[in-house]
């Protein structure tokens, strides 16, 4: 089933590119009427791309492609995230010991954790990355997820039925939670004080 999926994802990724070229050589010749239709294919086009690329990616993981001793610089991988917080106006604040090497597999963790935080977090919220020995904690002051939905929220496909016009595949904690399997950890999802959410990431001792 693994196999299915990488190689099925894998294999839509080309006509999944034709077909956005093909649409794109469309614009020019559409007459106004055909515009918001043209607009909604092409959301719907990138919506379809970014399912398939999350599909392929938590099939990779499971497989385990890629990741066995790599590991990567925390607090630069934070950074790079700093333009894309900087145009949203959020905060992102890094309690990352410089010099910090995780597995490459939190280093991912922390990047999906960012990727969602940046979606929801309204702006002037902050989002706080710290690690303090084996433990990665992503946190922000965003709306949050209640018990229940955090207790959901690692699964395949799960999305806020408060957050259904926020774009995404409905993978990516669930990739997260691959990745941590990968490299020996455990994931949970907390809820913040006063309000928001915390991904946790404990990695094994040596």
């Amino acid at each position: 089933q693994r196999a299915f999926v990488a190689d099925a994802s894998h294999e839509l990724r080309t006509p999944l590119t034709v077909l956005g070229l093909r649409l794109e050589n469309l614009e020019p010749h559409l007459r106004e009427e055909g515009t918001a239709e043209y607009a909604e294919a092409m959301s719907e086009l990138d919506r379809l791309a970014l399912l398939v690329e999350d599909l392929l990616a938590l099939a990779r993981v499971e497989a385990g492609a890629g990741l066995a001793g790599k590991e990567a610089g925390l607090a630069e991988r934070v950074a790079v995230w700093r333009e894309v917080y900087a145009a949203k106006g959020v905060r992102l604040v890094s309690d990352v010991p410089g010099g910090s090497v995780v597995p490459e597999a939190a280093a991912r963790i922390a990047d999906i954790a960012l990727d969602n935080a940046q979606k929801f977090v309204p702006e002037g919220g902050t989002v706080t990355v710290t690690l303090d020995g084996p433990v990665l904690r992503i946190a922000d002051d965003g709306p949050g997820l209640g018990e229940e939905e955090r207790a959901e929220a690692l699964g395949r496909f799960w999305r806020s039925g408060a957050h259904a016009n926020v774009p995404g595949s409905g993978l990516g904690l669930a990739i997260a939670t691959e990745l941590a399997k990968a490299c020996g950890g455990t994931l949970r999802l907390l809820a913040a004080a006063p309000h928001g959410l915390v991904v946790e990431l404990t990695m094994p001792t040596a």
